[in-house]
């Protein structure tokens, strides 16, 4: 957290807690090299984040939750330091703060913050008996607010409450950021200078995570349907809280990252590293699917093939013994062969357009290509 004091001149840096969006954080970032990624991933892994029951991890490691008792207690050390609080205890005026039945001192309940506080100082500087006190004392009271409630640190629902993405819960809106941050940190290994052992590795960690999500569940231990998105898990129940979370943006990148689906520079490339060979049919199916035209088309789908649809144009992954190459099915009946696993510009705008030039794309992907199965 960042304090700034304007009458100071001053800033304060102060670390929170252990966090999973600091983590993150850091993975997206894109400043952390292949090793230090892999090295924040497997401490993760050993942290009091991780939820074992769940193969997953939670937002905050679970803390102890000070009783409401115990809360709002001013420390007779602070007291002795201000004048202004012992002349108004020993006056019996009980503005700013008052004693309980324990003969514990404490802020009176109507001071939700320190504006709040702030304004009954103001207020009381009318008062001849309190004025130069306050004017000597109005910062060191405030002080004395924040060291009882420590707002700077608060992290609202996640370190208060045991529901609602509170305390132990798994929030999975940011495991999937976590497995986007994971993926870009992969890619990014792929296209540089890295050993073939350490990309792996952290593809291994990719797919540790993708391993905790709902898909890799079974209904008892989500405690939901597993294709649903659900906004949390906490610790005393399964999946909470079902819709639309901003989990499914995630996914959706995630997916197509696995498949490989990716536009660069206004070209679209097939660079399915991460693709489980396992992801393949051993069986014919049949492809279903809505065409540019919003017609209703479907396709043979063989042994060793899988197939997805971008811009509503299907796309065909074929295993094989060959290098990898493209081959374009155009609306005319011609066929277009290229090399490698790239589309130019040129062959890429009919996709984008949607214009129906191009009806089928069949990517064949060398055998040797695949790294996970």
């Amino acid at each position: 957290t960042i304090q700034i004091d304007l009458k100071k001149q001053s800033m304060d840096v102060q670390h929170l807690d252990l966090m999973l969006e600091g983590q993150v954080a850091a993975l997206s970032s894109g400043v952390l090299k292949t090793d230090d990624a892999i090295e924040v991933l497997d401490i993760l892994s050993a942290s009091e984040l991780y939820r074992e029951n769940m193969g997953s991890f939670m937002l905050y490691p679970i803390k102890k939750v000070t009783p409401f008792l115990e809360k709002n207690i001013i420390q007779p050390q602070s007291i002795a330091k201000s004048k202004l609080l012992k002349t108004m205890l020993r006056k019996n005026d009980f503005t700013l703060i008052e004693q309980d039945a324990d003969d514990q001192f404490r802020f009176r309940p109507q001071f939700r913050n320190g504006f709040d506080l702030q304004s009954a100082l103001h207020q009381m500087i009318n008062k001849k008996d309190y004025r130069n006190l306050i004017e000597q004392e109005n910062d060191l009271v405030l002080e004395i607010f924040e060291e009882v409630f420590d707002h700077r640190n608060f992290t609202g629902r996640s370190g208060t409450m045991f529901s609602y993405e509170g305390i132990g819960s798994i929030y999975w809106h940011m495991i999937s950021k976590l497995l986007l941050a994971v993926q870009e940190n992969y890619f990014k290994a792929v296209r540089t200078d890295v050993s073939l052992e350490r990309i792996e590795k952290l593809g291994q960690l990719y797919y540790d995570i993708r391993g905790g999500l709902s898909a890799a569940k079974t209904p008892e231990e989500y405690g939901a349907f597993p294709y649903d998105p659900y906004s949390h898990t906490p610790a005393h129940s399964g999946a909470q809280q079902p819709g639309m979370t901003g989990q499914v943006k995630e996914e959706i990148l995630t997916r197509f990252g696995e498949l490989g689906c990716n536009v660069i520079h206004g070209c679209l490339r097939f660079e399915p590293y991460l693709l489980k060979r396992s992801e393949f049919l051993t069986t014919k199916q049949v492809f279903k699917y809505y065409d540019v035209f919003h017609q209703k088309q479907e396709l043979n789908i063989l042994e060793n093939q899988l197939a997805y649809t971008f811009c509503q144009v299907p796309v065909i992954y074929t295993l094989s013994d060959k290098n990898n190459h493209i081959l374009l099915e155009l609306s005319d009946g011609s066929k277009v062969e290229l090399d490698g696993n790239v589309l130019d510009e040129k062959q890429s705008n009919p996709i984008f357009n949607r214009d129906g030039k191009i009806v089928k794309i069949e990517v064949f992907i060398g055998n040797n290509y695949l790294t996970f199965s």
